[in-house]
């Protein structure tokens, strides 16, 4: 039995094959890391569920991100989470 103590949520990490800066994007993709699996996002409130590894990828083809802001949460299997916010130009 192991017992894990986590109370931060995935990290969330803009890649180098999006295009756009400073929080707007006309193309976007992202990368989460997290040491305890990341389980799924939710993006605009829609749940995409995701392979639960350490290392997991959001790319503009698997998700319809709506023009204007958009707000993507990632979740750990431990139910914690984190916030990213852009603007898709």
């Amino acid at each position: 039995f192991e017992f894990i103590y986590d109370t931060k949520g995935p990290e969330i990490t803009v890649k180098d094959s999006s295009i756009g800066k400073d929080g707007v994007y006309s193309k976007i993709d992202l990368k989460l890391y997290d040491a305890n699996k990341v389980d799924y996002v939710l993006i605009n409130g829609k749940k995409k569920d995701l392979t639960d590894n350490t290392w997991s990828d959001v790319n503009f083809k698997d998700v319809q991100y709506k023009e204007g802001k958009n707000v993507v949460e990632a979740f750990d299997i431990t139910g914690n989470s984190s916030t990213f916010e852009f603007i898709l130009d």
